[in-house]
């Protein structure tokens, strides 16, 4: 299915619904899609339109509810900066190994942080024990 219409210079097409339009440079336009054409007749701009999705905010009436979220939030922050934290010091440790510039501080350093992460809850035990395992073998 090609163009029907012959757009001029500075043109700017909308095609609606969920039918596809091959327009003159064989781009696919689906869905809703602006596009604006060139002086040579060919698409300049392809710009696809995302249908918006209505996103309703529900909050809970119950306060025991409303307490675990609270929770959950604060735990869900502290878990994602002990894992950032985690993931900065081993993969220091790697870059150092393939440097070929290991040091025991390095080493210990990122072991206490698995430590650290495995005391708080963040880390299963034996993740830990298998991370640690892991950078014993590039030393």
């Amino acid at each position: 299915m090609g163009c029907h219409i012959v757009p001029s210079i500075g043109a700017l097409l909308l095609f609606r619904g969920g039918a596809t339009t091959t327009c003159p440079s064989d781009a696919i336009l689906s869905t809703s899609s602006l596009a604006l054409i060139d002086r040579h007749g060919r698409i300049a701009v392809a710009l696809r339109v995302q249908p918006e999705i209505e996103f309703q905010d529900q909050m809970a009436n119950i306060e025991s509810q409303k307490k675990r979220n609270r929770q959950n939030e604060v735990r869900r922050q502290r878990n994602k900066s002990i894992n950032s934290g985690l993931k900065t010091s081993i993969k220091k440790v790697e870059m150092a190994a393939a440097a070929g510039e290991l040091t025991e501080d390095l080493m210990k350093s990122a072991q206490r942080t698995i430590d650290k992460a495995t005391s708080k809850g963040t880390l299963h035990k034996k993740t830990a024990a298998r991370k640690k395992s892991r950078l014993a073998k590039l030393a």
